[in-house]
């Protein structure tokens, strides 16, 4: 059996889908950076995992002004004042729908949950098993945020 592909090796495609789903579906432009993304505010991360036989997370993190905006850019609205379960929800939409435009890139058979969101300051969101990650810092209108892709430790290798 081939060994499967590390998470490296999506970042070209994680790069394309998120400024894709930015363009049309938030008519906002978003560029990749070479940089960490240095958020100390508080902020939101919304996760989904993929199961089956490629076992990984997919997660977009940004600041609450930051999912207000993108939640009001997709949905064709005003940002809303404060964060609030449409910002979470839509915000959990949004790595939904990154997410799952990269799962056809994926190894066969590899599926997608629903999306987790977490809010807050100075937390720390582990993924059990999981191995060091790639991450991609974007520059948008609102300012800069992180998409990161990992996978199981050790699933290359199966």
């Amino acid at each position: 059996m081939l060994p499967k592909p590390s998470v490296d090796a999506y970042r070209a495609e994680t790069i394309s889908i998120v400024t894709q789903i930015f363009s049309t579906m938030l008519a906002t432009e978003v560029r990749a950076l070479e940089t960490e993304w240095p958020s100390n505010e508080p902020h939101l991360t919304a996760v989904v995992f993929y199961a089956g036989d490629w076992r990984g997370a997919l997660s977009i993190s940004c600041t609450r002004p930051q999912a207000c905006y993108f939640v009001g850019k997709l949905m064709c609205s005003d940002a809303a004042p404060q964060v609030n379960d449409e910002v979470r929800d839509g915000l959990g939409e949004l790595a939904n729908m990154i997410g799952g435009n990269l799962q056809p890139m994926l190894p066969p058979g590899t599926n997608l949950s629903i999306p987790t969101v977490v809010e807050g300051h100075d937390f720390r969101l582990w993924f059990c098993g999981g191995d060091p990650v790639h991450w991609v810092t974007f520059d948008s209108p609102a300012g800069v945020f992180r998409v990161m892709l990992l996978t199981e430790a050790g699933i290359e290798n199966r």
